[in-house]
């Protein structure tokens, strides 16, 4: 009895394995090929990936004009550049965004406010000196980088340093126009043709801010090369 209890045991494990890797190979049935039969998900079957796609209805063509036309009362008709119907609001005003420089934790930068002429050194969000100039700041309101410092500057006079002088013009590049000491010890170009520095005196042939020597060295020292300026 033992040996036939085990051999009927047996038989029901092979019987359950079989079924089990049956159930696992048997292909799907195929499906006719008709045109409902197409769309129908065979649920005997499951692979082994896939995708998942959601998706909602798109709206008709009457109910987008419909929308558009009704969608603000009294307003402009809403149209596209080439008159079909859009979804957008007609523009009744423009907010420009709030313009402020977010410099990182330990940058050294400079700021420059035109109306004040006053120039205060900031470390990040802290400002380390404030100083006033006089002269004019012939460059526009944005955000510049510090181009080129230069200690004993030489200052390249214009055509119109010679002839308010009655001197004669020198030729573009000649030595005579680089003069020495016009701008002062040091001096600072957030571009080519805008300088800050601390010249004997201001005057109209050479131009750019002015400050004192003792102000522009604490920036011509703390200020590197490619540091932010902003005007505003």
């Amino acid at each position: 009895m033992k040996f036939v209890s085990k051999t009927y045991r047996s038989s029901i494990l092979v019987l359950c394995l079989f079924s089990a890797t049956a159930c696992s190979i048997l292909p799907a049935p195929e499906a006719e090929t008709t045109a409902e039969s197409t769309m129908v998900f065979d649920q005997t079957r499951y692979l082994e990936s896939g995708t998942i796609l959601l998706s909602h209805a798109v709206p008709e063509r009457a109910n987008t004009e419909s929308l558009a036309q009704n969608a603000f009362e009294g307003a402009p008709p809403v149209a596209g550049p080439m008159g079909e119907p859009t979804l957008f609001a007609p523009l009744i005003g423009y907010f420009p965004p709030a313009h402020a420089y977010l410099p990182a934790d330990n940058e050294t930068w400079l700021e420059i406010d035109k109306a004040g002429k006053k120039l205060t050194l900031f470390k990040g969000k802290s400002p380390i000196k404030e100083m006033t100039g006089e002269g004019e700041i012939s460059i526009g309101s944005g955000d510049y980088y510090l181009q080129h410092k230069q200690k004993q500057p030489l200052w390249y006079a214009p055509d119109q340093y010679f002839e308010r002088r009655q001197l004669a013009v020198p030729e573009p590049g000649d030595r005579l126009r680089y003069r020495r000491g016009a701008l002062g010890s040091y001096a600072l170009y957030p571009t080519t043709t805008f300088p800050i520095h601390c010249g004997p005196v201001w005057s109209e042939d050479v131009g750019g801010l002015r400050i004192s020597a003792a102000d522009l060295s604490s920036i011509y020292y703390m200020l590197p090369v490619g540091a932010p300026i902003v005007v505003k």
